[in-house]
């Protein structure tokens, strides 16, 4: 027999610690995933740097590792009170730059296009968030953490645009158009 609800809609403290045990488990299968994610890929990166052979595979697993934390971590985001939208919009954009990136570094067609496409959705995300009529406020933490995601983008653009101006040239003659300039 199922207890009855208490005064003012409030439910038993059995079904919320419950709910509170599931979500720590949730949110504890999560971290595993990121971490999990963060040496599998961090490993492929450096083998990929290195030219040691498995560095494919282990930037793959890492990044579907990282997509599926992202998934489930899409649960834990709207316990911290994130509306449908923003959650969805920012798991897609993170979903689709993780998938650019692994494209980007097997040398795969369609790499810059996911890229690009997360790229834009992260920037839209304040655009959408500015004109949402819902009482539902992000954190100060959030709005730090998409500047400083911001400020990286924008300052590797700048690095990237000036590495294919100078392309093909000596470190000697970089630095005899500096001086002229």
């Amino acid at each position: 027999m199922e207890p009855a609800p208490l005064k003012n809609g409030e439910e038993p403290k059995i079904q919320k610690s419950r709910a509170t045990n599931d979500l720590k488990k949730n949110m504890e299968k999560t971290k595993l995933l990121n971490l999990l994610a963060f040496l599998a890929t961090a490993t492929g990166a450096i083998f990929k740097i290195m030219h040691w052979p498995g560095a494919s595979i282990c930037l793959i697993v890492g990044s579907l590792l990282l997509v599926i934390a992202l998934i489930l971590g899409l649960a834990k985001n709207k316990e911290s009170g994130a509306s449908d939208m923003v959650n969805y919009l920012f798991t897609g954009a993170s979903v689709f730059m993780v998938v650019g990136s692994v494209f980007m570094a097997q040398h795969w067609g369609g790499g810059r296009v996911f890229g690009m496409t997360g790229h834009i959705l992260m920037f839209i995300m304040p655009l959408i968030l500015l004109f949402q009529k819902d009482d539902s406020k992000m954190s100060n933490s959030f709005w730090s953490s998409y500047l400083v995601f911001v400020f990286m983008m924008v300052t590797l653009m700048m690095s990237r645009a000036h590495h294919q101006h100078h392309e093909g040239e000596t470190p000697q003659e970089h630095t005899e158009e500096v001086q002229s300039e």
